[in-house]
């Protein structure tokens, strides 16, 4: 079984698949047989599939799920009217996707985390990103790629997008240059991301929409951010 087939998302009909443990019937969103590790599983309820959750939990081998991050945008923002003394300015949309804060370091210009950083392939910032070059940025910081749109991340990573554009703009506002963005999946199945330094912003249903509005216009698909 590929990584396509561990979980089933909207327009990736699929046919009773088995799983290490029991069989799983994706039109039914239900295992067929009774979940092998009882009230250790899912609660009562032991033919349910990853708590009738498979947006955004998965269950590869039918006996537990892996959950992607809570949405908690208070972990990122800093207090009104006390910006620079948190986290906020030191994280962007790479770290918010990647679920890692990076803390403020005290007499220190506030510097944001890039794809790479600490590798040979780390961004060039005179140079425009491009899918290739964050992607390889990304895997150099033990990102996964991810082939199907319709996959799910294995065990320990969670599922995230990446978007490039040349003239990034807030909605409504000028131009600001060629630039990339992440967002990530979180647990109850919406997206959210963290533009630059500004705080994390509101969930939304689809990414595309909200990429486009900022004038991402180029899709690189999906990725699996470690855990």
């Amino acid at each position: 079984m590929d990584a396509a087939q561990q979980t089933f998302e909207v327009n990736c009909p699929e046919a009773v698949s088995r799983y290490s443990a029991r069989y799983y019937d994706p039109q039914a969103g239900r295992f067929l047989s009774e979940d092998p590790t009882g009230f250790n599983g899912d609660g009562t309820d032991f033919y349910s599939y990853v708590l009738n959750s498979p947006i955004s939990l998965i269950d590869p081998l039918g006996l537990q799920h892996w959950g992607a991050p809570d949405y908690n945008p208070g972990l990122w923002n800093d207090p009104p009217g006390s910006i620079g003394s948190g986290p906020q300015l030191w994280n962007n949309c790479f770290s918010y996707a990647w679920n890692k804060v990076f803390p403020p370091q005290p007499g220190k210009q506030p510097r944001t985390p890039q794809p790479g950083d600490g590798t040979k392939k780390a961004l060039n910032p005179y140079k425009k990103p491009t899918c290739k070059s964050v992607k390889e940025g990304a895997i150099a910081n033990g990102f996964k790629d991810l082939a199907s749109e319709c996959g799910d991340c294995p065990p320990g990573y969670h599922k995230v997008r990446l978007y490039v554009g040349e003239h990034v703009h807030e909605p409504g506002g000028k131009d600001m240059g060629p630039d990339y963005h992440w967002y990530r999946l979180d647990s109850n199945g919406m997206w959210s991301s963290k533009h630059g330094q500004r705080p994390v912003g509101p969930q939304v249903s689809d990414p595309n929409g909200d990429a486009k509005s900022w004038g991402y216009d180029q899709s690189c698909g999906a990725m699996c951010a470690p855990n």
